[in-house]
């Protein structure tokens, strides 16, 4: 999904393999880019490289805000769940000040697998434009191991509920 996308609903399909559905990547070359507004559920992914993900530019100025993900089902799925404020295709990429702000982004009922031995949920965030209203609910990953899978946040400001959800430690 590109900049400028709004008031968008994705349901009911399946994905992979494949690279997942990504909000983004947004801001590239300091450019301002937003979407909001966006509902992604009941949704397989098969074998797919990424879930559920949001990837922008460092650098980028914008939003995206008012995303919900739910009812989703992973099979082998390499990374579950992303947000990566941090994102780079190229070998020479420079951290900023300035980053889009990412706010008011729920996951809820989420089940799967997770190809990764460790961690199948990474939120990397910004210290300057840190990531805000980040919501978990009733969510439950198994890593190849046969584990819950590992949660990595930095930068986060949210909360996790129901049972299923492992306590978020890394979460503000």
């Amino acid at each position: 999904m590109i900049g400028g996308s709004s008031y968008v609903t994705i349901s009911n399909i399946t994905c992979g393999p494949g690279h997942g559905i990504s909000i983004g990547s947004l801001g590239k070359n300091g450019g301002y880019d937003t979407a909001e507004h966006v509902r992604v559920g009941d949704v397989v992914f098969i074998g797919a490289t990424n879930g559920a993900r949001i990837k922008t530019w460092q650098g980028g100025k914008g939003y995206v805000r008012d995303i919900l993900f739910e009812r989703l089902l992973f099979h082998n799925t390499g990374n579950p769940i992303i947000i990566d404020q941090f994102y780079c295709d190229h070998a020479h990429c420079t951290t900023s000040e300035s980053a889009i702000e990412i706010r008011n982004v729920t996951y809820r009922q989420i089940l799967g697998t997770s190809r990764k031995k460790k961690v199948a949920v990474k939120l990397d965030c910004s210290e300057t434009v840190p990531c805000r209203d980040i919501v978990f609910e009733d969510i439950h990953i198994i890593g190849i191991d046969g584990k819950i899978a590992d949660y990595e946040c930095r930068n986060v400001y949210g909360r996790s509920l129901g049972d299923k959800v492992p306590r978020l430690s890394c979460l503000y």
